[in-house]
């Protein structure tokens, strides 16, 4: 059926989607008897549970984040160790007549930091290192956004306590308010 069909206007409905309905969308109307709270505060209560859930999921994609980057800066540092240790190796037991620069550099110091097993360790050990400040700095990245995403659930947990609280309170309100009605009702019948 149509709005023309049904002689409904769509202004007449005072609909938007910008503002929805302050009902909750609750399926089973057992439930929606039975809650402690009025309809509008269970929607504040659920608007709120919303955007904690966002926030935990933001709080766990940087705690993601933060693992992996300390996973691949541990592994980063166990292969520093590994390049450093070919490198004492080249410089220990390397020839020095192996050198690259063999024929320009007379120092054997130089000549054994020069052998391919040295230069090996050397370009591991320059590449590993390159790449470390940029994993430290996702490491203290995530740890800022993290914090920040805790203090933004412990808001929102805050607002759905409120909303709660406030809508408990109305509610009990209401309740005490047609229990006195109902008793003083009775006691008019009863005079």
């Amino acid at each position: 059926m149509s709005s023309k069909e049904t002689g409904l206007k769509t202004s007449d409905l005072n609909f938007s989607l910008h503002a929805p309905t302050e009902s909750p969308f609750i399926t089973n109307p057992a439930a929606a008897d039975t809650a402690d709270i009025p309809p509008e505060y269970t929607r504040r209560v659920e608007d709120a549970q919303r955007v904690f859930s966002k926030h935990y999921m933001q709080y766990k994609a940087y705690q993601q984040a933060w693992d992996h980057a300390t996973v691949t800066v541990g592994i980063q540092c166990m292969w520093l160790g590994v390049a450093m240790w070919v490198v004492s190796r080249g410089l220990r037991y390397s020839d020095p007549i192996n050198s690259v620069v063999a024929r320009w550099v007379t120092h054997p110091t130089v000549r054994r930091l020069t052998t391919p097993i040295s230069c090996l360790g050397l370009f591991i050990f320059s590449v590993t290192l390159s790449q470390v400040p940029y994993d430290v700095k996702l490491i203290l990245d995530a740890n800022t956004y993290i914090a920040a995403e805790e203090e933004l659930m412990k808001a929102a947990l805050e607002q759905r306590q409120a909303a709660y609280e406030e809508g408990k309170r109305i509610s009990d309100n209401l309740k005490e308010s047609e229990k006195s009605t109902f008793l003083d009702n009775m006691q008019q019948k009863i005079k």
